[in-house]
C-alpha cells in the first residue's frame, strides 16, 4: 500500500541534478583545457579573467603550455 511518500522520492533526487545541470552553462571553460584544444586568444583571456585584470599570467601561461606539450621547451629556446 501506497502512502504518497514513495511518489516524492524520485522528484526530490531530481531537484539536485536539474540544478547541477543549470549550473553547468555558468562555469566556464578550463584554460588548461583551451591550451590543449589550441584555442590560444580563448585560454589567455580565460586565464586572465581567472587570475584578475592586473595579474601577470605569461609565466603560468608558459608553464601550463610546456605541461602539455613539452616540446615548447625547445620552442621557446629559440624564441628567446
Amino acid at each position: 500500500m501506497l502512502n504518497g511518500n514513495e511518489e516524492k522520492l524520485p522528484c526530490a533526487g531530481l531537484l539536485p541534478c536539474v540544478l547541477l545541470l543549470g549550473g553547468l552553462f555558468f562555469i566556464p571553460e578550463s584554460p588548461r583545457w583551451l591550451a590543449n584544444v589550441g584555442r590560444e586568444k580563448e585560454f589567455h583571456a580565460s586565464l586572465q579573467k581567472l587570475r584578475g585584470e592586473d595579474a601577470d599570467i605569461s609565466e603560468e601561461a608558459i608553464e601550463i603550455k610546456v605541461g602539455f606539450c613539452p616540446n615548447w621547451l625547445y620552442i621557446l629556446k629559440f624564441m628567446t
